[in-house]
């Protein structure tokens, strides 16, 4: 992005996705060895995802790099390589992880602030009718 405060405005963007939403990320390796996990996403933002892997994904570490696919609604699936932040496993054989994206393009980036803006109209349409259960009506 060309306009560094519209780049740091895009970065603080955050997606925390509702339990009832279907956002995945499928990890399809841990440091170039093949695994194929359903993840779930908690949070995304321009500069990377918080994930849940299941009991029975590989013990991740601080500099791992992994490699897979975010699966959000109906969207088609974008691939990305990125690398652990942080990681903590859970007495219940969860992991959470903090990874941050690698190697995005410019054309990526575009396609990252696109979706996040999309996501937060879906999710605020989807989500914020079943809070209130009356239509809105403006003030007049």
């Amino acid at each position: 992005i060309r306009d560094i405060s519209v780049w740091l405005e895009f970065r603080r963007v955050l997606f925390r996705s509702p339990d009832e939403y279907d956002a995945l990320f499928v990890l399809q390796s841990v440091n170039g060895k093949p695994v194929f996990i359903n993840c779930r996403i908690r949070d995304i933002s321009a500069g990377g995802l918080k994930l849940e892997f299941p009991p029975g994904t590989p013990e991740l570490k601080l500099s791992d790099m992994i490699k897979g696919s975010i699966r959000l609604g109906i969207r088609r699936p974008l691939e990305f390589e990125m690398e652990v932040r942080f990681a903590q496993k859970h007495s219940s054989g969860f992991q959470v992880g903090g990874v941050q994206f690698r190697n995005i393009d410019h054309f990526m980036e575009n396609r990252l602030l696109s979706l996040m803006m999309d996501l937060q109209r879906e999710i605020w349409l989807r989500f914020s009718a079943k809070k209130d259960k009356k239509p809105f009506k403006p003030k007049t």
